[in-house]
């Protein structure tokens, strides 16, 4: 084409430059489905040069990316570098041999790009994703769609079915046996033996545990894998959870301690904020969305199946913490949680169980100083808690809402009886913790220190 213009213009030397310059203005832009191209794990260029600025004022194009050619090392590189030069973002980007879209309006010269990244070159490891279910057809469905649209495809699929009745384990053996492996359970096994069977099932390196009431962002594996990438020195991952049906309003960002044992989601409730939007280390993830190196479940020993469910991540995510395995909070990845969808926020059994599995953390994970003090610490909780429940106001007052003081008092007694009768298995484990723990006395009292949740916030919090 340019031999062909050059042969019309003849000898005049403005002429060819007028075609050259024509020529570069018109053909260049629209020669190529991408801007980017793909050199290897360590870099990228474009292979045309820059923009001019009256150019980009004007060119509205879109572009597709097919990164199925590249190895997960080249497309990292490719999703931490893009090109700065383009505003207007829309769309997804993705690793793992997927097509990504994107509309962007050209603007101006794209400023110097890094000829190094850091998390080029690794190998980008296999993800498990366990679904625990249980009844959950109302919801299942949401979550594992949300689950294949990850753009991040390097991962396998395991439903764990925990004796579901109301139709979703015959929905899970039909419409989806094709694409998720199915671990049927003959009874319900709880949280802990539900997800102790499903990790049972894994090989991935990285395993991410989801309650079914669960929806996540495209791009949450993909931000859970480069966090993994960037730290290698974390055991344990976070996401930013927001509630459903709630816009901006989070559920979790990770856990935060009360020292008697008993813990709730950092943030809860909370209006998204620059807090909340920054990498940091946090106690324990969420177990509604709970990510786990093989590695530290291996050194755990994975939940302990008696607590049944609530108050396992905190126990888990401590005996990770006092491993010296700590917690990273991804803010980038992003999932959705509706929230005791199977139990009820407030009902007889996880009231129970909390109260229950609360006193088996504390015998467990505590130094001693905190079991000797805690009685000081719980009893100032309980007086809050009278008060919630005469007031009406947060979750003991909610729960006297459904219930009575009364039945209460009745499920505080029996929880406390339940747990006691197991205080010498529970000695027992504290022994094992404590030979093999990483962490010093000072640094076991930071720990707690550093991710103390105030008492008024757990009791009036709604």
């Amino acid at each position: 084409m340019l031999l062909f213009l050059f042969h019309l213009s003849g000898r005049n030397l403005w002429k060819r430059v007028a075609v050259i310059g024509l020529t570069w203005f018109v053909y260049v832009p629209i020669s190529k489905k991408g801007d980017v191209r793909i050199l290897g794990p360590d870099y990228y260029e474009r292979p045309f040069g820059d923009f001019p600025s009256w150019y980009s004022r004007i060119k509205e194009r879109r572009v597709e990316y097919v990164m199925s050619d590249f190895p997960p090392s080249a497309e990292l590189a490719w999703m931490e570098k893009m090109p700065p030069c383009f505003s207007g973002l829309k769309g997804t980007a993705g690793i793992g041999g997927c097509t990504v879209s994107y509309d962007r309006t050209l603007s101006g010269k794209p400023k110097p790009l890094p000829q190094k990244n850091t998390a080029a070159g690794k190998t980008f490891p296999l993800a498990s994703l366990v679904v625990l279910n249980w009844n959950g057809l109302s919801c299942i469905e949401s979550c594992l769609r949300s689950i294949v649209s990850q753009t991040y495809k390097r991962f396998e699929l395991i439903v764990v079915d925990n004796h579901s009745t109301d139709g979703s384990r015959e929905l899970l053996q039909g419409r989806w046996k094709n694409r998720i492996r199915l671990v049927a359970l003959d009874r319900n096994m709880g949280y802990c033996g539900g997800n102790n069977r499903g990790m049972a099932a894994c090989t991935g390196e990285l395993i991410a545990l989801l309650n079914n009431d669960v929806t996540l962002d495209p791009c949450w594996l993909s931000e859970i894998v480069k966090a993994s990438v960037r730290k290698p020195e974390a055991g344990m991952f976070a996401s930013k959870i927001f509630s459903s049906g709630k816009p901006g309003i989070l559920d979790s960002a990770g856990l935060l301690l009360y020292p008697d044992g008993v813990c709730r989601s950092r943030g809860w409730l909370e209006p998204d904020r620059d807090e909340y939007s920054r990498e940091t280390e946090v106690l324990a993830p969420n177990g509604a969305v709970a990510v786990y190196r093989r590695s530290l479940l291996g050194k755990t020993g994975g939940f302990d199946e008696a607590y049944f469910a609530f108050l396992e991540d905190l126990d888990l995510g401590m005996r990770g913490q006092l491993l010296g395995l700590s917690c990273f909070y991804v803010p980038t990845a992003v999932a959705y949680h509706e929230k005791s969808v199977n139990f009820g926020n407030y009902s007889k059994q996880k009231a129970f169980l909390v109260e229950r599995n609360r006193i088996w953390n504390l015998v467990k994970l505590f130094p001693v100083f905190f079991i000797l003090v805690s009685p000081a610490f719980t009893t100032y909780r309980y007086i809050l808690q009278t008060v919630s429940a005469i007031i009406l106001k947060g979750s003991a007052g909610q729960f006297v809402r459904r219930y009575s003081r009364f039945e209460a008092f009745g499920i505080l007694a029996r929880s406390i009886i339940a747990a006691f009768s197991e205080i010498p298995r529970m000695a027992g484990q504290r022994r094992f913790i404590q030979r093999t723990m990483k962490l010093d006395r000072r640094q076991y009292h930071k720990l707690i220190y550093r991710f103390k949740l105030p008492a008024a916030e757990l009791v009036f919090k709604e």
